[in-house]
C-alpha cells in the first residue's frame, strides 16, 4: 500500500539509508523541503519503507511496530537534546547525583512517595536535569505545565524517585482578555 508520494527536490542530494535508519540531505534552504526531508528522516527511523520511483519517493508503513524501534527513535531526539544542553548538564550534574535515589536503596525502602510541586529555582533545576533522561524526549511547548518531583520520604535523605509533568495545551486555555 502506498501511503504518499512526493517529488524529490531536484537541486538537493538525498540519500536514503535503511541500514542506519537515516535520511540525509544537504543544500536546502527552503523551509518546505526541510520539513519534507525531516519527516522522511523520522519515518525511516521508525522502519517505514522509503523508496525512489524516478523523481518521486514512495512511503509505506512497516507491517508492525516494534517497541525497540520506537524507543530507539525517541532516543535519537533525546540524545540530540542532551548534546545541545551538555554544558548546562555538566555544570549541574552533581545536583542530580546528590538527589537521585539509588535503585538498591529504593528497593529496600518502604516507599513513601511525596509529590513536590516545583516552585523554587533549585527544584526547577533538578527537574530540568532529570527530564533530559526521560525515555521520551522532553519538549518545550506553549501552554501551562505543572512540574513535580517525587521523593521517597522513607529514605533518610528523601531522595528523588521520579518526576512528572502535567500540561495543558494552549488551545484549552481561555483567553486572558475575557
Amino acid at each position: 500500500m502506498i501511503i504518499s508520494t512526493a517529488t524529490l527536490p531536484s537541486n538537493n542530494f538525498f540519500d536514503i539509508s535503511h541500514k542506519n535508519k537515516t535520511a540525509n540531505y544537504v543544500g536546502t534552504k527552503d523551509l518546505k523541503e526541510t520539513v519534507l526531508l525531516s519527516i522522511i528522516r523520522d519515518l525511516t527511523r521508525l522502519n517505514w519503507s522509503i523508496n525512489r520511483l524516478g523523481k518521486k519517493i514512495v512511503i509505506e508503513p512497516p507491517e508492525t511496530y516494534d517497541k525497540d524501534v520506537i524507543k530507539h527513535s525517541m532516543s535519537i531526539k533525546r540524545n540530540e537534546i542532551i548534546e545541545k544542553n551538555k554544558g548546562w548538564i555538566d555544570d549541574y550534574i552533581d545536583i542530580a547525583r546528590n538527589n537521585l535515589a539509588d535503585g538498591q536503596d529504593a528497593l529496600k525502602s518502604k516507599i513513601t512517595p511525596v509529590i513536590e510541586i516545583c516552585s523554587t529555582k533549585k527544584q526547577h533545576e533538578l527537574f530540568r536535569l532529570f527530564r533530559y533522561y526521560w525515555s521520551s524526549p522532553y519538549s518545550e511547548y506553549v501552554g501551562r505545565r505543572i512540574k513535580v518531583i517525587i521523593r521517597d520520604y522513607a529514605l533518610p535523605t528523601k531522595l528523588v524517585i521520579g518526576i512528572a509533568a502535567l500540561g495543558s495545551p494552549i488551545i484549552h486555555i481561555p483567553d486572558g482578555a475575557r
